[in-house]
């Protein structure tokens, strides 16, 4: 346990020792647990103890000292800290819970799955906004008393898969609950968050006296984290064979298939679509997951090519999931160019219509009133930025930044005549400013757009070559134009330069970051944006500094987040669409890449948003 895990070789190493003796490795990460949990517990004890030890003392004393309430505050601090991580309690699911006789064929063919596994009862069925599925384990009295099993099924995932496709989902999801995963993975889970919490404690960070669980928190983390993630894998594995017991393989493949395909159509398609529809309507549109609910039935009923993308990801070192060619290949199921259309819906064998609509009335109320102060002030920033946009239009001549920022304002709000449009302004800008990479970048994205592939890779290669951090603004608008065009196999032979992201950047990728120069007006929308995001903790925004003074504002906004990794990424880039109107921003997490977390907290000192 002494080596450091997140790298790739140590992912692999954990990985034989598990495929070697899987109960020894299972009881080492235990025991690993154990240990922290432990630590937590005699922490706790030991700050309370002194803490009591300290107020008899001043009871007893004829007089009180001004010093003494330092380690009284550096005390009280600490347990604070480490009761809320010691007592982490998991809530049961959100969602709409269905009621004893509501959608009795889909609770029939639940308890169906269940019997033909022999896992133990549901304590509920719930059904929510999300294109997933899941089984969550609470436990009673911290495990002690056993737990409530839940079962969460999404709307959009029942409207996507046939009924044998969601079979498959169903018994996955019972093969969690099978042979105490659920307890299992419960109890490290609990563990993990609580030290998560510790670490992401300003209490504990901030006071040298704590240097002994800093040190231990430094070494435990990680290691925890690396073995932890590699039985979550493996029991993915399991899971996908209870599926196939049950469903069969070719349905537990193509809901894996499907679901694949769905959510980067959904993160790099949908969602975008529908927030850019703000820039010109002042209300967010109503019943989006009824319009969710239509675009999902015309992806199901017709014949969709595979990516190759999909097949060909690398595993990475923080992933619960296995890749899913792993999961293909353990399936016994061969890699197919094109994923079938398939029957009748799951919500439409399941569910009765009025519960159909009921539930994409409510999950399309809860969306808009979520999203109802962020959307507004989208909306302000766009009307903003097209009163701009006919300023520009109007002048007689342009300088370069102002050609730059003409072209952005284009693609941003014409996007339909904007590559014609673009692709000059861009060109005259590299003109005056060859070595520009915002410019290299957008021409790169706009001949990749008119079909010239071989122009616009060189150009994005380019681009990152002359600024890395670009890559967090080029990838996503790339993966949009794949997602928008899956028979453009061209598009394909960029999927090592989204991976990648710029990785064989040049020095130049390495500029020094700074301070940002936004000002009070930009500044207070952006905490505006920011507080309304529950999760978000902490915020701190760099830039990055440049030589050119006619080259718009590069910014890096670091975010730390309290939620879980998978709720990180699906917000992280909606986050950074929302901030488009307010200049160039990329958006990283503190658990996505610590050396460039380090370089922004280093550069911006104090944080723009701290949530109290």
């Amino acid at each position: 346990m002494g080596t450091n895990d997140g790298d790739r070789a140590g992912m692999e190493r954990l990985e034989r020792a598990y495929e070697a003796a899987p109960r020894r490795y299972r009881l080492q990460l235990l025991l690993l647990a154990g240990l922290g949990h432990a630590v937590l517990v005699i922490g706790l004890l030991c700050t309370v103890g002194l803490l009591v030890a300290i107020g008899l003392q001043l009871w007893a004393g004829p007089q009180i000292h001004w010093e003494v309430f330092i380690p009284i505050m550096v005390l009280a601090a600490t347990s604070t800290v480490l009761l809320r991580a010691v007592w982490l309690k998991l809530e049961p699911p959100a969602g709409h819970r269905l009621e004893a006789g509501q959608a009795p064929r889909l609770q029939a063919e639940i308890e169906r799955i269940r019997q033909a596994i022999g896992a133990a009862r549901l304590e509920g069925i719930f059904i929510d906004a999300e294109l997933n599925a899941g089984a969550v384990y609470v436990p009673r009295m911290a495990g002690l008393a056993g737990g409530r099993p839940y079962l969460v099924l999404g709307l959009p995932l029942m409207q996507l898969l046939d009924a044998d496709e969601l079979a498959a989902v169903i018994a996955h999801e019972f093969g969690h609950f099978h042979g105490g995963d659920g307890r299992f993975s419960a109890w490290i889970y609990r563990v993990r968050v609580g030290w998560q919490r510790v670490a992401r404690s300003q209490a504990v960070q901030g006071f040298a006296s704590q240097l002994p669980l800093l040190l231990f928190l430094r070494w435990y983390v990680p290691r925890l984290e690396a073995r932890s993630q590699v039985v979550a894998r493996q029991q993915e594995f399991a899971a996908d064979a209870m599926a196939a017991r049950i469903a069969g393989a070719q349905a537990a493949a193509g809901s894996l298939l499907r679901l694949g395909l769905a959510h980067e159509w959904l993160e790099h398609g949908f969602w975008p679509d529908v927030a850019r529809s703000g820039n010109g309507q002042a209300c967010p549109p109503i019943l989006v997951y009824r319009r969710l609910g239509e675009v999902l039935a015309a992806h199901r009923i017709r014949p969709r090519r595979v990516p190759a993308r999909l097949l060909l990801r690398q595993p990475g070192v923080r992933d619960t999931h296995p890749t899913l060619a792993r999961r293909l290949r353990a399936l016994g199921v061969a890699e197919p160019a094109t994923l079938q259309a398939n029957g009748q819906s799951a919500a439409e064998a399941f569910l009765e219509p009025a519960l159909r609509e009921q539930l994409e009335e409510r999950f399309s109320r809860q969306w808009q009133e979520a999203v109802r102060p962020t959307w507004a002030e989208r909306h302000r920033l766009a009307q903003a930025e097209r009163a701009r946009l006919e300023a520009l239009a109007a002048l007689p001549a342009r300088d370069p930044g102002q050609t730059l920022e003409y072209a952005l304002l284009l693609e941003v709000h014409h996007r339909d005549q904007a590559d014609q449009a673009v692709d000059p302004l861009y060109s005259e800008v590299l003109r005056a400013l060859p070595a520009h990479p915002l410019a290299t970048g957008r021409l790169g994205l706009s001949r990749l757009r008119q079909g010239r592939h071989v122009e616009g890779s060189a150009l994005l290669r380019r681009a990152l070559a002359l600024d890395a951090t670009l890559a967090g603004s080029l990838s996503p608008a790339l993966r949009e134009l794949q997602v928008a065009r899956p028979e453009d196999a061209g598009l394909e032979t960029l999927d090592e330069l989204l991976e990648a992201g710029g990785a064989d950047a040049t020095p130049a990728g390495e500029a020094m970051l700074v301070r940002h120069a936004l000002s009070a007006e930009q500044l207070e929308a952006l905490v505006k944006a920011l507080s309304r995001h529950e999760r978000i903790a902490m915020a701190w925004i760099a830039c990055r500094a440049s030589a050119d003074p006619l080259a718009p504002p590069h910014h890096l906004l670091l975010i730390h987040w309290k939620g879980s990794v998978a709720s990180e990424a699906a917000t992280l880039p909606r986050l950074a669409a929302q901030l488009e109107g307010s200049g160039t921003f990329v958006v990283l997490g503190t658990s996505s890449d610590k050396v460039m977390a380090g370089r922004i907290r280093a550069a911006a000192g104090a944080p723009v948003h701290r949530r109290p």
